[in-house]
């Protein structure tokens, strides 16, 4: 038995010509043949945390950036040359961001 939508949809929309359903295209007859459980995640159907994740990901970058910066600063304003540990932190910053 199906626990969610998305799986009765593909259970039971394989041989249909594949539409990118959601949940203003899903075909009137097949909502009607969901179980009623399914049938109350209907409107839930097209939420995803995508947005989320992406949001997460450029707020940290976004810090590590001005982290290193921050440091890099604090050297410059000491005077102090820049060690093995900050060309490797910078190293570690290009190769997070590269990919």
């Amino acid at each position: 038995m199906p626990q969610t939508v998305t799986e009765y949809l593909h259970i039971h929309l394989l041989n249909l010509p594949s539409m990118g359903y959601n949940s203003t295209n899903i075909p009137p007859e097949v909502i009607a043949s969901l179980p009623e459980s399914l049938r109350e995640q209907i409107p839930l159907y097209d939420e995803t945390l995508q947005p989320n994740l992406y949001a997460s990901a450029v707020i940290c970058i976004i810090l590590a950036f001005v982290a290193v910066f921050l440091r890099l600063y604090a050297r410059r304003l000491k005077r102090q040359a820049l060690g093995w540990d900050d060309y490797m932190i910078i190293v570690a910053l290009v190769c997070q961001t590269d990919g």
